[in-house]
């Protein structure tokens, strides 16, 4: 494979955005989120289930809402589930 080191055929590059997103990608990326903010890192403690359900649904940060972040069909169908992702992530952690 040819690698190209041409600023040029980078300029015209952008994020996906909306329905460009696949939806596996949405799904992982709300996966990804969930563990991040549950997980201790050396710059924050790890979060309880309810502090990253309340991050998740609106993130102070950069002022999105869960279904702008992760389109409403995913952010709708993991709200039945989301204890679900409690109980795993309690089973599975390092003691």
């Amino acid at each position: 494979m040819m690698r190209s080191r041409d600023k040029g055929d980078y300029e015209n590059l952008r994020p996906l955005k909306g329905d460009e997103i696949p939806i596996e990608a949405l799904i992982v990326g709300l996966a990804n989120k969930y563990d991040a903010l549950r997980s201790i890192r050396h710059y924050k403690p790890g979060f309880s289930h309810e502090k990253t359900m309340e991050i998740l649904q609106h993130d102070d940060r950069n002022d999105k809402k869960a279904d702008e972040v992760f389109g409403p069909e995913v952010w709708n169908a993991f709200l039945p589930i989301a204890g679900r992702f409690d109980e795993i992530y309690e089973d599975m952690r390092d003691e």
